[in-house]
């Protein structure tokens, strides 16, 4: 008995082996077994006999980013959704995920969507060896003189990688071949780029391994809180309607610090927000952030609503984010 099958297959569920028939003059033969010289192969399997293409070398030159089809886009937040659908189910968080591709931040090509595979396989036998997002956010430069000047930074977001294919080198590659893109992506001559950015919580040995070095960040956290009965309030609640010229205003303060916010970024964290709320508490929260004090000696913050779990746990991982704090 022979067994030709690789350990990828088995554990895809085929079974494949040849039966040779002993040869009659060993006296051990079936009397059905007339063609004793002839090879029999059986194949049988869980799903189509077909073991799909020969993954090909990391550094193949075969390989470069492509853009994603709607079909291929369905596939990989199928992938991306046990790590990233918080408590939505996985068939919604798919509906959140082409719901986010509407909102200001991502439409008209402000996200961009990319996807490491093989040039020379057709679209829909292409398999997707990782992907990731990018999305296109104004900065600021300042010389030793003061002057300000406007530029495009990318930022990356949502780098994944099929665990099937992981341990080869794929996601590297994928990176390095966005450095060499970013550059000229979606520039002109008044809108050069100048940087690119991520946010990760792995190990930050592959990142700084690809050029992306790491800078120091810092964040402070704040426990639960239940006021006490009877407190009144000192900030008055932030709608939606509120942001846009309160991120005119906070630009205009930010561009000594060169850490400006657009309404875009705060509306997208909002859409994510409301589409979770709607499906998990049918309602949509209204109160985006609070502001207190007189203008020119104002405090104020902006959040949002994150549900890793349902929102009917008291004891969750579900977190307030504040995605903006400002001192006039």
């Amino acid at each position: 008995m022979f067994d030709g099958l690789s350990s990828t297959a088995k554990e895809r569920g085929h079974k494949f082996h040849i039966s040779v028939p002993n040869h009659p003059a060993e006296g051990r033969c079936s009397p059905c077994c007339a063609q004793f010289n002839r090879l029999r192969l059986y194949i049988s399997a869980g799903m189509a006999p077909s073991l799909g293409p020969v993954l090909p070398d990391a550094l193949s030159p075969s390989l470069h980013l492509d853009h994603p089809t709607d079909t291929e886009n369905k596939a990989i937040w199928t992938l991306t959704s046990n790590s990233w659908k918080d408590a939505l189910p996985a068939d919604v968080y798919l509906e959140e995920s082409l719901h986010l591709m509407t909102v200001p931040l991502a439409k008209d090509g402000g996200m961009t969507q990319w996807v490491l595979v093989d040039k020379n396989l057709l679209r829909e036998r292409r398999p997707l060896l990782a992907s990731c997002e990018t999305f296109r956010k104004r900065s600021w430069v300042s010389d030793t003189y003061g002057n300000v000047a406007e530029f495009i930074t990318h930022g990356v977001a949502s780098v994944y990688c099929d665990p099937r294919y992981r341990g080869r080198g794929y996601a590297s590659r994928l990176m390095k071949e966005l450095a060499e893109v970013l550059p000229k992506w979606q520039t002109a001559k008044t809108k050069e780029c100048i940087a690119s950015v991520l946010f990760s919580d792995i190990v930050r040995r592959f990142y700084t391994n690809l050029k992306w070095y790491a800078f120091p960040s810092y964040h402070v956290e704040f426990p639960p809180w239940v006021p006490s009965a009877g407190a009144s309030p000192t900030a008055t609640p932030l709608f939606a309607g509120d942001l846009a010229k309160l991120c005119k205003q906070d630009e205009a303060l930010a561009l000594k610090t060169m850490a400006t916010p657009r309404t875009y970024h705060m509306l997208w964290h909002h859409a994510k927000e409301e589409f979770a709320t709607k499906v998990l508490l049918n309602l949509q929260p209204q109160v985006k952030g609070a502001i207190s004090g007189e203008r020119g000696n104002r405090i104020w913050a902006i959040w949002t609503h994150r549900f890793y779990e349902s929102p009917q746990n008291t004891i969750s991982n579900n977190t307030l984010y504040i995605l903006r704090l400002v001192i006039e």
